[in-house]
Formats: C-alpha cells, sequence, structure tokens
C-alpha cells in the first residue's frame, strides 16, 4: 500500500511542479513559481525512488485506492501554501 500512495503523491507533485514552472506567473511571483516548481519536481523524484524501494499492495484494488489517496493527500498540502500566496499577492498590488 505504502508503494501505491507514494507513486500517487510522486505523480501529483511532478504534475504540480511542472505546472508551476510553465505557468508560473499565476499565483507567485515568477522566481518564486520557478522555485517552487523545482522544489515540488524533486520531492515527486524522491517520493518516486522511495516507492520503488517500498513493499507492493496486496491486491490491484487496495494499489488503486492507496495511489487515489497518495494523489489527492499531496493536494491536501497545496491548499495552505496557495491560501498564503494569494494572500501575499493581493497585498502587494
Amino acid at each position: 500500500m505504502k508503494r501505491s500512495l507514494l507513486f500517487g503523491a510522486s505523480f501529483s507533485l511532478i504534475l504540480t511542479g511542472i505546472g508551476l514552472v510553465a505557468l508560473g506567473n499565476v499565483l507567485l511571483p515568477r522566481w518564486g513559481s520557478t522555485v517552487t516548481g523545482i522544489v515540488a519536481v524533486l520531492v515527486g523524484g524522491l517520493a518516486y525512488i522511495k516507492g520503488r524501494t517500498a513493499q507492493p499492495a496486496g491486491g490491484w484494488l487496495v494499489a488503486i485506492l492507496a495511489w487515489i489517496f497518495g494523489f489527492f493527500a499531496s493536494g491536501l498540502l497545496y491548499a495552505p501554501f496557495f491560501y498564503v500566496a494569494l494572500l501575499v499577492r493581493g497585498t502587494t498590488q
């Protein structure tokens, strides 16, 4: 189960990192989103490496549910970050 969870989280982090680098000036200044995107890709890569060494899940249903949970669990960590980014951007304009 840990393997699927880490693979889901790594996929989400890598997609977020690529999105922040590509569309960076939407929420943050350009340098901030570039740095955040690179950090997200690196953390996603580390989660992928740890997932490759983790023990596989017990069955397909457990693996799929754990992957989905890992994908959305990393999204829960983004909510406070984007809320703070919106507050900072609102006060600087």
